[in-house]
């Protein structure tokens, strides 16, 4: 009989998929009357927002708790948006899900609480996101002017957008740039805590794995010896490698 094991991962190298980092679509351009697609903001924009699985966030909080924030601004048929999901989720998971240094968040431009489900169903998305319409995303784009989509910016605890603006206004260009732009603000990884133990259950009572997916944020079954995140209802990835 053949036995399977946990692997906990700790401080590793992995060598990823050209295709995780290619990045050859350029962003989706969007001017209007409110943006007028120029505006550049010169100080972080507070804002308090509810995500489409009814966490709040509040941007001042997290940067007073001494976290970097990552923003991902996007909407749901944005090409480009769903090309950079599998360099978001690698990040998000290598710095900890939301639990250590660094604060994901995705803000939505015009879609619904159940479009923007759909596209993290659809997709494989893994950080927590904010809808254009309940969510309040509508009114962030506004107030960073963003009109390029995707648009990633970090912020640092001292309120500062720290990564240099690219052609399409605020935010660097292409997301392939995100991890190395997360080492160059110092920022350690953590990657996220994972089953340290055989007797730990996947599914038990209080917890529930939703998916699984594999390193480019496609939805798998469990596959021996390969790098998988478990997603759990609590909103917790777990990073494995079960091996037989």
């Amino acid at each position: 009989m053949k036995t399977i094991k946990l692997l906990i991962i700790g401080i590793y190298c992995i060598i990823l998929p050209r295709e995780l980092f290619s990045q050859n679509t350029e962003p989706i351009d969007i001017p209007n009357d409110i943006n007028e697609g120029n505006k550049q903001i010169t100080q972080v924009v507070d804002f308090i927002a509810t995500d489409i699985h009814g966490n709040t966030h509040h941007l001042f909080d997290y940067l007073d708790d001494g976290k970097f924030v990552v923003l991902d601004f996007f909407f749901t048929t944005c090409p480009p948006c769903i090309q950079s999901v599998p360099i978001l989720n690698y990040s998000y998971t290598e710095y900890g899900c939301n639990s250590a240094d660094v604060i994901f968040l995705g803000i939505n431009y015009f879609n619904t609480d159940l479009e923007v489900l759909n596209y993290e169903n659809n997709y494989g998305s893994l950080i927590p996101a904010i809808s254009g319409v309940e969510g309040g995303g509508e009114a962030i784009v506004t107030n960073y002017g963003v009109h390029a989509f995707p648009t990633i910016i970090i912020i640092d605890p001292n309120r500062n957008i720290i990564n240099q603006p690219s052609q399409y206004g605020i935010g660097f260009w292409p997301p392939s740039l995100l991890p190395s732009e997360l080492i160059n603000a110092g920022i350690s990884t953590n990657p996220c805590e994972i089953l340290s133990s055989l007797d730990n259950e996947i599914n038990n009572e209080e917890r529930k794995l939703l998916k699984i997916y594999n390193i480019l944020g496609q939805e798998t079954e469990e596959i021996p010896n390969t790098i998988l995140f478990y997603h759990y209802n609590d909103d917790s990835i777990e990073k494995k490698i079960i091996t037989e």
